[in-house]
């Protein structure tokens, strides 16, 4: 061999043995990327908003009921909020049902952050996936869990059951898990459901009450209004007539005293309408965030296969929705209040 082929072939061997370790460099990178663990805070941080909104508008709504005499026509009297037999009590102890549902999702998704940290810094088991969604689960009414003969976690509810296997990948754990927070998402649905209905129902018993109860101040408040008004036009023809003068003083005076009750009633129709219609957006809109919210969830798998985070449009813009509702309503009470 001469000397400038033996120079040549280790020039080629330095250069094959620099592409080894750049190549191997790399298949590391990409395997430790691979494994890496997206960030699932925004996820958790999104809930925690959702939550506070969903809380907020709720005890706005149901909290006054519980606080006022209600008319239920059954028993054709006002029922006392101390009493028993008060539909607001009702409503108020399934709102609390409620309130700590949308707890659990929270203590969920930041529990998914925890377990997602451990798992990224120390390669732990991510069956506290598993747990995580028992916990959860355990704490949302009309849902419960056993342990099937393979061992796996079964979650049902709604005449729907779902196998849920321990992964040690927080990716398929996640994947395995979201059959489940679907399951947990639709019966937090029909709940709110029901309690919206509960909530109008109520609302649409006082409305009905209110409406009756002014019957009668309208009726009179009108005729009093149309005497005035012929009254009026009958004095300009004829200035110096005092019959009419007098019948005018009164008319004025039988106006006076029927208009505050009928004002003071048209005020309660209108707030009652408002509260109704309230109470509905808020319901519908709370539905609608609980599905953004599963789907945001259900997002998170495909997240940790991509290594990326997930996508919180949908869900931020729902909160945010919420919020504004629950704004707004506070705002008008506001304004109402200085009235």
């Amino acid at each position: 061999m001469s000397l400038y082929s033996f120079f040549n072939r280790k020039a080629r061997l330095k250069k094959f043995t620099k592409i080894g370790i750049v190549s191997t460099i790399l298949f590391f990178v990409a395997v430790i990327s691979g494994c890496a663990i997206p960030d699932v805070r925004p996820f958790a941080d999104a809930t925690t908003t959702l939550s506070a909104s969903v809380r907020a508008g709720g005890d706005m709504l149901i909290t006054p009921l519980s606080e006022k005499p209600i008319w239920v026509e059954k028993k054709k009297k006002y029922i006392q909020p101390k009493d028993p037999e008060h539909p607001g009590k009702t409503l108020e102890a399934d709102w609390k049902l409620r309130r700590e549902a949308m707890d659990a999702i929270v203590i969920y998704s930041n529990s998914l952050v925890a377990i997602g940290e451990a798992s990224a810094n120390r390669q732990e088991s991510a069956e506290g996936v598993v747990n995580e969604v028992k916990k959860l689960a355990s704490l949302i009414p009309n849902i419960g869990t056993t342990i099937n003969a393979a061992g796996d976690l079964v979650v049902f509810g709604l005449k729907t059951y779902i196998e849920i296997k321990a992964y040690h990948d927080m990716a398929r754990a996640v994947k395995s898990a979201d059959q489940a927070i679907k399951l947990v998402a639709k019966v937090i649905k029909e709940d709110f459901k029901k309690l919206k209905t509960a909530h109008a129902s109520i609302l649409t018993a006082k409305l009905t009450k209110s409406k009756k109860d002014i019957r009668i101040p309208q009726r009179n408040y009108e005729q009093y209004k149309k005497e005035q008004k012929d009254l009026r036009n009958k004095i300009l023809e004829n200035l110096d007539d005092q019959k009419l003068r007098d019948k005018m003083i009164e008319t004025d005076a039988l106006l006076a005293g029927v208009e505050p009750e009928y004002t003071s009633l048209q005020n309660q129709i209108a707030s009652l309408e408002q509260e109704k219609s309230n109470g509905k957006n808020f319901f519908n809109k709370t539905i609608e965030a609980i599905n953004a919210w599963a789907e945001a969830h259900a997002k998170l798998s495909e997240a940790f296969e991509k290594n990326q985070s997930p996508n919180l449009v949908l869900l931020a813009a729902r909160a945010q929705e919420l919020k504004i509702i629950i704004e707004e309503a506070k705002f008008k009470e506001i304004i109402e209040k200085v009235k």
